[in-house]
């Protein structure tokens, strides 16, 4: 099995005026294993091809992570964000599935185009 060590975003809505909310993005770093790994492209007649993955992540819990469960929007790995679409509670693990590419955003730490320091193996 691959390990990982990169970064987990972590979404917190905030209301910047009446009605308008905006995600103030966190990030953690986390360490855990690759445990599925499946790559594919989308190329249904569209001009540019959407690159969606298939893998699950299971990183080492923390209470930070146990606590905002809802709140995880993305992973970096192998230097590209990649949408969390489910997080399955493994205790003391979470096992991330991810999926498509994730739209960047600045975030509390760096600018949109840096991902952090991931490492594989």
């Amino acid at each position: 099995m691959m390990k990982y060590s990169g970064i987990i975003g972590f979404a917190d809505e905030i209301e910047k005026e009446p009605g308008v909310f905006v995600s103030d993005i966190k990030e953690r770093h986390y360490f855990g294993e690759v445990s599925r790994f499946i790559s594919k492209s989308d190329q249904d007649a569209e001009v540019t091809v959407d690159q969606n993955v298939n893998n699950e992540i299971s990183i080492i819990a923390d209470t930070y992570a146990m606590k905002h469960l809802a709140d995880i929007r993305y992973i970096c790995w192998l230097g590209v964000k990649w949408r969390v679409g489910t997080v399955q509670i493994n205790y003391p693990r979470l096992v991330l599935s991810i999926g498509g590419l994730y739209n960047n955003v600045k975030t509390e730490s760096g600018s949109a185009d840096d991902p952090g320091n991931n490492s594989w193996e």
